[in-house]
């Protein structure tokens, strides 16, 4: 499930993030604004580009920035 979208240009940023779903989904997934699947990125865990419970996400001038609620 979609937590927030951001959009930088013609990219649309969608956090998703189910912590409490047996299936574990922490991450970005990358869409462009037509709606084409572009990528994704961040997997659950605790290293670097890992995240907990990502709850938010942000972007401008080609950077996205990803709020973790746990960290």
């Amino acid at each position: 499930n979609p937590d927030w979208l951001a959009v930088d240009g013609a990219t649309l940023f969608v956090s998703e993030n189910s912590v409490n779903d047996p299936l574990r989904v922490a991450r970005v997934q990358v869409f462009s604004t037509a709606g084409e699947y572009l990528t994704e990125f961040g997997n659950p865990g605790d290293d670097a580009a890992q995240f907990i419970a990502p709850t938010g996400v942000a972007a401008a001038n080609g950077r996205v920035y990803v709020a973790d609620e746990t960290r």
